[in-house]
């Protein structure tokens, strides 16, 4: 989940440029996103990169020690953290109308299309979370799989972010998605004629964190899309939208879990690919079916950006 919020806050970064100069300030809030990036780094990259070698130089309780003051030293940032205004509403005045807004959502058709594309498993890339324990198969030493899971997993992270740039206008923003989807299952696949080396472990792991990330980065891109401007449920139709993208996190494990049981590794990543593959070009396919069923006027099913 830190890894995910790490990814979420480069993307809006990233994203800060692309959107329109009216809407930057529902997304910025002051670099609130900025210090947000920095606390999970301190929370995700160095504990883990540092994890596995201090507790091979040093003694148990002074590792966990150290270990402990490194991760609770980033809310040392929380003081300069603007706080919302005090509510006075009941919690059941709260999440009544909560309810209400979400009702409302579900019957917008572009906020269904968008929860349907991302609560199927086009682009997932949950063997991030997978691959981080099967390091003894690959034959990688702890500090190694610590070094590639802390620094390896931050900067995969943000290069993927970072490549938003140069393919957001290839393709309207849903299929980029899929697109998204079908080039990381591609480079799944071609994980299996891997050697179970360290370096193939490296690859793996960077690699579908890097898939996972342009994942993010185009899902965040489409809620913004999605959102509009001036919108009174802004902030309920991107959580809405943000929790339908973990859905998939989940239950995809329990795929890659099943093809690991079947056929070890390569297994695990002919199940990920293959679901993937399947959901990516299954959803590409609905618009061409929508339009020749209903018409012309339904073009727009699928397409934004």
């Amino acid at each position: 989940m830190k890894r995910r919020i790490l990814m979420q806050a480069a993307a809006l970064r990233v994203l800060f440029d692309w959107l329109p100069r009216r809407a930057r300030s529902a997304v910025t809030a002051n670099g609130e996103e900025q210090r947000e990036l920095l606390m999970v780094i301190g929370e995700v990259a160095l504990p883990t990169s540092l994890g596995a070698a201090l507790m091979q130089v040093l003694p148990p309780a002074t590792a966990a020690v150290l270990l402990g003051a490194i991760v609770m030293a980033p809310i040392s940032v929380f003081p300069w953290i603007r706080a919302p205004n005090p509510n006075r509403r009941l919690m059941g005045e709260s999440f009544s109308e909560f309810f209400r807004d979400v009702m409302r959502l579900l019957k917008n058709r572009d906020v269904l299309i968008a929860i349907v594309l991302f609560i199927a498993p086009a682009a997932t890339f949950s063997l991030t979370n997978f691959l981080t324990g099967l390091g003894d198969e690959f034959h990688a030493p702890a500090p190694f799989v610590g070094l590639v899971g802390g620094a390896g997993v931050l900067l995969g992270g943000i290069c993927g972010c970072q490549g938003f740039r140069l393919i957001d206008r290839l393709l309207p923003l849903r299929f980029l998605y899929l697109a998204v989807g079908v080039a990381g299952s591609l480079f799944t696949l071609a994980l299996i004629v891997l050697p179970h080396t360290p370096a193939a472990f490296a690859v793996a792991l960077i690699g579908e964190n890097v898939f996972q990330a342009l994942a993010i980065t185009v899902s965040t891109a489409i809620a913004f899309e999605t959102i509009g401007q001036s919108n009174p449920l802004a902030a309920t139709s991107y959580c809405l939208m943000n929790s339908a993208f973990n859905v998939p996190v989940s239950y995809m494990l329990l795929v890659d879990s099943a093809g690991y049981a079947w056929h070890g590794i390569a297994g695990g990543y002919a199940a990920d690919a293959g679901v993937s593959l399947i959901a990516s070009l299954c959803l590409a396919m609905l618009p061409i079916w929508v339009v020749r069923r209903r018409g012309n006027h339904h073009r727009d099913f699928l397409p934004i950006g």
